[in-house]
C-alpha cells in the first residue's frame, strides 16, 4: 500500500459523471485505494520545471473518505526512479518479462511521453 500525500481537490479537471466524493480533504496519511487516471506529462512549477512526471489520480476505496481523489506524481529522475519503477513493477505479475515491459511501455518511449498520453 503506497503512502500518498492528500491534498485539497476541487474537481475542476475531472471529467467524471459518478457525483464522486462531497466530503472534507483526507488528512495526511494510508488509504487503501486504486489509479483512477494516470498521465504521462511534464512538471509545469517547482524545482523540477519541464521535468517528465507520472500524474495519478488515487481514488480511495474505503473508510471515511471513500470516493475522495488524490493527486499524486512520481518522477523518473534520479530520486524519484526507485518509486516510480516500485510503482509500476505493482501493476504487474511479479516476473521479470512483465515488470520490463511496464517500463519500456511508460518509461522508454519518448516522443510517447512527451504527447502526455494517458495511462491504464
Amino acid at each position: 500500500m503506497a503512502r500518498i500525500r492528500p491534498f485539497a481537490y476541487d474537481g475542476r479537471n475531472d471529467d467524471s459523471s459518478d457525483g464522486g466524493y462531497d466530503g472534507p480533504p483526507p488528512p495526511p496519511g494510508v488509504y487503501r485505494g486504486h489509479v483512477k487516471r494516470g498521465y504521462l506529462t511534464k512538471y509545469k512549477t517547482g524545482n523540477r520545471v519541464g521535468g517528465d512526471r507520472l500524474a495519478m489520480l488515487i481514488e480511495i476505496d474505503e473508510g471515511q473518505y471513500k470516493g475522495a481523489g488524490i493527486w499524486h506524481s512520481l518522477s523518473p529522475d534520479p530520486q524519484g526512479t526507485p518509486y516510480l519503477n516500485g510503482f509500476l513493477e505493482a501493476l504487474t505479475d511479479g516476473t521479470e518479462a512483465a515488470k520490463k515491459a511496464i517500463r519500456d511501455c511508460v518509461l522508454g518511449n519518448q516522443a510517447h511521453r512527451n504527447r502526455g498520453a494517458a495511462v491504464g
